[in-house]
């Protein structure tokens, strides 16, 4: 693939999250689309890197980070508003969905009981450990 079709590759599929993200909002899916927004903005960051410096774009979430690999000068505040407006509502909106999904804990199990977790947070502990017995 060429660099400019992995930059409109990256800018379209932006795009079309972004429109899915605005659509959550409207319904009141507050948490999806906090998530899809950082997506959309991570996806653009790779654009960025991969018109700008590589197209081997850096494989990871942390949007500072992702900025910083392509070489993209954000002043503190920029800095700021990336951590406040997009990053910190993500976690928060993610740590809503795990402590809802701690109230229905009644335990994790297979049918054939072959592997159990006795709560949710052992499963989120377990992790990819665990994903071979699954």
């Amino acid at each position: 693939m060429e660099k400019e079709d992995i930059v409109k590759y990256w800018i379209e599929s932006s795009d079309s999250d972004f429109q899915v993200m605005e659509s959550l909002f409207a319904n009141e899916h507050y948490v999806w689309a906090l998530f899809l927004g950082h997506l959309v903005v991570e996806k653009l960051l790779k654009a960025y890197h991969v018109r700008n410096v590589d197209a081997d774009y850096p494989r990871i979430h942390n949007l500072l980070e992702i900025a910083h690999k392509a070489s993209l000068e954000l002043s503190d505040e920029q800095k700021l508003m990336v951590w406040s407006k997009v990053v910190t509502p993500v976690k928060t909106g993610v740590q809503c969905f795990c402590n809802s999904l701690k109230s229905l804990d009644s335990g994790f199990h297979r049918n054939d009981d072959s592997w159990a977790f006795l709560t949710f947070d052992e499963f989120v502990k377990v992790g990819h450990v665990g994903a071979e017995h699954v």
